[in-house]
């Protein structure tokens, strides 16, 4: 699967909210084949169960570090308050000292406020952190394994590896991150989640890397995918012109009757405009049903 013997290990970071892909990652190239899908299902449900633990344990820290908080500023305010009520009681409205208890009760007011900031402050980082926060997954050979001489340039630069940890970092918007998920599903699977919005910039990403089978695979999906859909509307269309076919047949009233008003053709000898000698039947637009006219005298 791979034929590249380098396996460049590269750190993609995504903009915004957004699940890093569980990919394995292999040593050898060879090990791919050995891939076991079902056992490793099993051990990231293993590792899930753990993750979501320890998300419980730090909320459950984060709950009790608020309280403890709540209760400080509580205590800090009955304090503040009843040194406020000694001070009235105590001293009187005196020229010289009115400045210096208003400046007591300030300064306590103010550092009451900057605490109270400091937490707001704490808590919107920690929440700024987790929406706007920037997602990173990790891929190898895998993406690489087939791709244009100028990325292999900067993937496998050993200065840039030294600066960046052994990890090539690139920068790609959320958008971008979900063609390149498709990618590695192609690369892992041979199959991508192609739908009609996306197979353009699928293709267009394929080509950017020289996958060339998925290229193929995008644009072979689409005339099946368009000529699924001309076909369920012709189809459609079909039944419907059918539909009002038998409609059409069905209905309007004919307006022959026995006496074949209008060209009638009679069984007798004489054929003739108006009332015909013999059975008459008219030529009606619609389905006729008039009456035969019994045969009998001919009335004076």
């Amino acid at each position: 699967m791979f034929n590249d013997s380098k396996i460049a290990d590269v750190k993609f970071i995504v903009r915004g909210k957004l699940e890093s892909p569980k990919e394995p990652k292999y040593e050898n190239p060879n090990e791919a084949d050995q891939y076991q899908p079902e056992e490793e299902k099993e051990k990231e449900k293993e590792i899930q169960k753990e993750k979501l633990k320890e998300i419980k344990k730090e909320k459950e820290k984060e709950k009790e570090k608020e309280l403890e908080n709540k209760k400080e500023i509580e205590e800090e305010e009955k304090v503040g308050k009843n040194l406020q009520s000694n001070n009235e009681q105590e001293q009187k409205p005196v020229k010289g000292n009115k400045n210096d208890n208003m400046n007591e009760n300030e300064i306590k007011e103010e550092q009451n406020q900057e605490k109270k900031a400091k937490k707001k402050n704490s808590k919107k980082e920690k929440k700024s952190r987790f929406e706007e926060g920037e997602s990173v997954f990790y891929c190898n050979k895998v993406i690489l394994h087939n791709c244009s001489d100028y990325w292999k340039e900067q993937f496998y630069n050993e200065n840039w590896r030294k600066e960046k940890q052994h990890y090539h970092e690139v920068v790609i918007d959320q958008f971008e991150a979900k063609i390149f998920i498709i990618l590695l599903q192609y690369a892992y699977t041979r199959s991508a989640s192609l739908t009609l919005d996306n197979w353009k910039m699928v293709r267009d990403a394929a080509k950017h890397f020289q996958i060339d089978g998925l290229v193929k695979l995008a644009e072979s999906w689409v005339l099946i995918e368009t000529n699924r859909i001309k076909n369920e509307k012709l189809n459609a269309s079909k039944n419907k012109n059918k539909n009002q076919n038998n409609n059409n047949k069905n209905s309007g009233k004919g307006k022959g009757n026995g006496n074949g008003k209008g060209k009638g053709k009679g069984r007798g000898k004489n054929k003739g405009k108006g009332k015909a000698k013999g059975r008459g039947r008219g030529r009606g637009r619609g389905k006729k049903k008039g009456k035969k006219k019994k045969s009998g005298k001919k009335r004076k």
